[in-house]
Order: C-alpha cells, then structure tokens, then sequence
C-alpha cells in the first residue's frame, strides 16, 4: 500500500474530472495526475462513479469521506494512510447553497433536518455508529 505521494505516483489512479473546484490529485501529487502518475486508469466527473470505479478495482481514488465513508466503513475499501495528509488539515465541510440571504421556514426546516441526519460525527465516518 503506498504510504507517500512519491508512492502513489506508481499506482494506477481514477481522476476527478476537474472544472472550478480544484479537487483531485493536483493537491497531493504537486501536478495534474497526467503528468505526475504513470497510469491514469479512470475519469469522470461523478464521485460515486469514482467510488465504484475504485470498488472494482480499477485503482486509487481521491474522494471526499461523504461520498467513500460508507464504502470503507463496508470493508469494500482501504483508506491508504499517507504520510503529511496536508490536504487534510483542516474541515472543508458541505455547503447548502441558496438564493436568498434569509432562508425561508421550509429552508431552514430542511436544514436542521439535513444536520440530525448526517450527525456529529456524519454518519459516513468511522467514528460514527
């Protein structure tokens, strides 16, 4: 199991296909994965397809916990441990994006139920039960 950047630079790796929102291997990697890796196996701009791409075995994803939490937390994944995780430092969240400045009662009602869903920590982490 690679255990650094350098490492995973030998791998077979599934791509998140990238507009604006600067996700994907670039931040662990220190280059776009077609110039960093040897083997980019996979792309789509669809994390659950990146997620059953992995499932099958077609190489290393790069994906938010929320969308791999459940998949690892089924054994159906290993999360690799690298060494630093500076991309990981700190929380980036989910965002729930509106129109309005002020949300409406129906907003706002959605939301608190959104967050007892997910709960503290998601439900999606290891650490939940």
């Amino acid at each position: 199991m690679p255990e650094s950047a350098e490492a995973l630079r030998q791998h077979r790796v599934l791509d998140k296909l990238h507009g604006n929102d600067l996700l994907g291997w670039s931040h662990i990697l220190g280059a776009a994965t077609g110039e960093a890796c040897e083997t980019v196996s996979f792309r789509s701009d669809d994390f659950e397809a990146l997620n059953g791409a992995a499932i099958a075995g077609m190489g290393v994803a790069f994906l938010p916990s929320w969308v791999s939490g459940p998949s690892v937390r089924a054994g159906d994944l290993v999360r690799l441990k690298v060494r630093g995780e500076e991309w990981n430092e700190g929380s980036s969240g989910i965002y729930l994006l509106r129109a309005l400045q002020v949300p409406s009662a129906k907003v706002r009602a959605f939301t608190d139920a959104l967050k007892t869903y997910i709960g503290t920590p998601p439900r999606w982490s290891s650490e939940a039960r």
